[in-house]
């Protein structure tokens, strides 16, 4: 993306800007969070020596005005939506960083930031498939499920790994995912219900999608809802409320199709397995989670400490609290991950999204509106209260652990630009000899 000269601005001026633009772009596209994205581009703002810097983000579109009111220059990109890419978000980050430390120039930030954009996920297609498999294995168990339920979850899970890595290919078949997958999930079940063995179907139909579940994309609708970004709050309530529609479509076709195919499904309960299995569902889906949000691998300790704390804290909080248990978790998990951001002067989202992966209400939200298509009202609504009221929790749950510890973009970064350390020239060669982009 090129910039449109501005003969107002000198030539380092311009580059910063260009810097700026697609920083934010590439974060945005990432799934960096509204309110860090607007303090961390208005520092590097101010630490390059540009004019105050206002931010408008929502899920498609970034826009930048620098300057007072009065004279403002103004820039409009229309952005992609993508998934949270841990890889992607944690490297723009750092080089947003060394950029303000002085360790980047200008030039070489933007060149860092085209290489991060254009990089491949750090995991092949095989490792990707196995991951949606493996996760939905965990959950089948999380879920209740017995060993027959957790493994034909995990061929479920596998086949929509694959469907999901061929309809990243376009985007038209990529809205289809959803329905698609929902409705191979809900046929195979039933089929298998039907004519080989007793399963509880519903468990493995949910597990089977429990990736395409936007749970999580619910949650951070909900947080930016709370700290009053409206239209990307909205855009992001919107695109979940389509997904889970679309999803429970397919699943409603699938499961009348198996059912005219091969007859009724004769569900089961599930035979349950010791608790150790519990922990040991868990573990896999640290593996799992860390695949599908593509975290990098030497990052795996952090995500797994972030799953621990969070499904730790919720299940002791639902002892005392119930489903409002949740609250504590995620106050746990907020608290955690900002001491890890300032510790390590990382983003906090590193350890808080595979966190909330767990917690989130996802399979609440499916059954409430399975139940409606079922004319289950009473059960319909009562799940869809429920699963609002578990992303309340979550929400102020996170909401809590930043007023009681602000993370490292909200301290540190505004700390640095506010002391203003003199940066070397934009031109010259300021990276440390030898340093690696990984470092």
């Amino acid at each position: 993306m090129a910039v449109t000269p501005d003969e107002s601005l000198g030539a380092e001026q311009r580059e910063a800007v260009e810097f700026l633009l697609r920083l934010g772009r590439a974060l945005n596209q990432s799934g960096y969070p509204a309110d860090s994205l607007k303090e961390l581009l208005g520092a590097v703002s101010l630490r390059l020596g540009l004019p105050h810097v206002e931010v408008y983000n929502t899920a498609t579109g970034l826009q930048l005005a620098f300057g007072p009111l009065s004279r403002q220059r103004t820039y409009l990109m229309a952005v992609a939506p993508g998934n949270l890419d841990l890889s992607k978000m944690t490297g723009l980050d750092r080089v947003a960083l060394r950029v303000m430390e002085g360790r980047l120039t200008v030039a070489e930030g933007i060149e860092r930031v085209e290489r991060i954009e254009a990089a491949a996920s750090p995991y092949g297609p095989i490792p990707t498939a196995l991951a949606y498999a493996l996760a939905s294995g965990a959950f089948a168990q999380l879920f209740g499920g017995g060993l027959r339920e957790i493994t034909l979850a995990v061929v479920i899970g596998g086949l929509t790994g694959l469907l999901a890595l061929v309809a990243a290919r376009s985007h038209r078949a990529e809205d289809l995912l959803g329905p698609v997958a929902a409705f191979l999930s809900a046929f195979i079940a039933a089929a298998v219900a039907a004519r080989a063995m007793q399963i509880s179907s519903s468990i493995v139909t949910l597990a089977g999608l429990v990736i395409l579940l936007p749970g999580l994309t619910l949650t951070i609708a909900l947080e930016e809802l709370s700290t009053r970004h409206l239209v990307t709050g909205v855009s992001r309530l919107s695109a979940a409320l389509i997904t889970f529609l679309g999803i429970v479509f397919g699943v409603a076709m699938g499961s009348q199709i198996a059912q005219i195919s091969f007859g009724p499904a004769h569900s089961a309960a599930p035979i349950p397995l010791p608790p150790w299995a519990s922990l040991a569902a868990v573990g896999v889906s640290v593996l799992a989670i860390t695949v599908i949000l593509r975290a990098q691998p030497r990052d795996i300790g952090w995500v797994a400490v972030g799953v621990a704390i969070a499904y730790g804290a919720s299940s002791l909080g639902a002892l005392a609290l119930g489903p409002l248990g949740a609250f504590l978790g995620a106050l746990a998990l907020g608290l955690a991950s900002n001491l890890f951001s300032i510790l390590r002067n990382r983003p906090a989202l590193l350890m808080q999204a595979p966190g909330l992966f767990i917690l989130v209400p996802g399979s609440i939200g499916y059954l409430g509106l399975a139940a409606l298509l079922q004319s289950n009202t009473l059960s319909g609504v009562q799940a869809a209260f429920q699963m609002f009221l578990i992303g309340a929790a979550l929400v102020y749950g996170l909401l809590f652990a930043n007023l009681i510890s602000p993370d490292r973009t909200l301290r540190r970064i505004v700390e640095r630009v506010a002391r203003h350390k003199p940066q070397k020239p934009m031109n010259a060669p300021a990276h440390e000899p030898g340093a690696a982009e990984g470092d």
